[in-house]
């Protein structure tokens, strides 16, 4: 088994996306050798939770070209519902509010997901 150092992990850690498994198979060792080797040197947790960052931005803007370029509408809905910025701004799970008398409030949030909310779009064409 190969030896884990910082400069063998960080070329491994590169497009990796964060996965400590392809880092492992790249590496020749272990998925807990890696972990190991994480739980010695935190600044090494920190590139790898940055690289899992840089896949959540490549998405992201994937997401945004989609809606942009093709004036997804559906698409669109599901970011503002699942993304911070939208949520900020109002766009959020939809909450319904039960109450019978004094009795306690229940609160359920509904997410949807984006395939939801295209089948409802098509059911309202079909109504239509």
């Amino acid at each position: 088994m190969a030896r884990i150092t910082k400069a063998n992990f960080k070329k491994a850690a590169v497009n990796s996306s964060g996965n400590q498994t392809r880092i492992a198979e790249q590496m020749e060792v272990t998925r807990s050798a890696i972990n190991h080797f994480l739980k010695r040197n935190p600044d090494m947790r920190e590139l790898l939770e940055e690289e899992a960052d840089r896949l959540i931005d490549v998405c992201e803007d994937n997401i945004d070209f989609q809606i942009m370029q093709n004036k997804d509408v559906a698409l669109a809905q599901w970011k503002l519902l699942n993304s911070k910025g939208g949520k900020a701004r109002g766009y959020g799970p939809k909450q319904e509010i039960e109450s019978i008398g004094n009795a306690p409030v229940t609160i359920t949030l509904i997410e949807k997901s984006v395939k939801e909310i295209k089948d409802a779009k098509s059911v309202k064409r079909d109504t239509v």
